[in-house]
């Protein structure tokens, strides 16, 4: 068995642990942190807040982050990618858990929808984590990572790597304040055409990040 299929095999495993204690866990969560994960006794997007989403997605992507760091720190010696991997998953979600009193349900909106919501993928135009962590990830993934991979060759100008990891590190904070943004447009941001706009401010970043990239690699290194 190929390294790489051991750790997936290894993924899946720990899944499936997972999957089976997981109401237990998050009990035991709840109680520690006196906060709220599960609505029901479930495991569709319904059943959980929006700082249990939070949770969720934090514990699954500390699952995967585990087995990820055996083939890239291990296997490759790059340390500084895999921290990379850690800031662009886990990074947002930590933010959003520490910003709950904006990432909560009482910012769903179901303005704008012309029916009544039928499932939480549905119905989340609040300030919904989901979709906020995705909107980073695309951010981070262009530039979060590739700041910190930057900094695993000695070849590169240290400060090369550091101006594209702090830009991308800003652009996915940036991202996190939909409530901030909300002051200043005329859209509410709480809404399917506030998600749309972030869309917009995402892919805006993710160009104006490449393009930092191409700068420095170009005239910088």
């Amino acid at each position: 068995m190929s390294s790489i299929a051991l750790y997936v095999f290894l993924a899946m495993i720990i899944g499936v642990v997972f999957y089976h204690f997981e109401d237990k866990i998050l009990s035991f969560i709840e109680k520690t942190l006196n906060v709220k994960i599960k609505r029901g006794n479930c495991k569709s997007l319904d059943c959980y807040t929006y700082f249990g989403l939070n949770i969720l997605l934090s514990l699954i992507l500390i699952i995967f982050l585990f087995c990820l760091y055996f083939p890239v720190v291990i296997d490759t010696n790059n340390l500084p990618v895999f921290i990379g991997f850690i800031f662009m998953f886990l990074y947002p979600l930590i933010f959003m858990m520490i910003r709950k009193n904006t990432f909560n349900e009482n910012t769903i909106s179901y303005a704008g929808l012309g029916h009544s919501p039928r499932n939480m993928l549905e119905k989340c135009t609040g300030y919904c984590p989901i979709w906020y962590w995705l909107l980073s990830l695309i951010i981070g993934g262009s530039s979060t990572v590739w700041g910190f991979s930057m900094l695993n060759f000695p070849e590169i100008p240290l400060y090369a790597g550091l101006i594209i990891l702090f830009s991308g590190l800003i652009s996915q904070t940036v991202i996190l304040f939909p409530d901030i943004i909300d002051k200043f447009v005329s859209i509410d941001m709480k809404t399917i055409k506030g998600l749309k706009l972030m869309l917009i401010i995402t892919v805006l970043l993710s160009i104006i990040l490449i393009a930092l990239r191409v700068i420095i690699i170009t005239f910088l290194i």
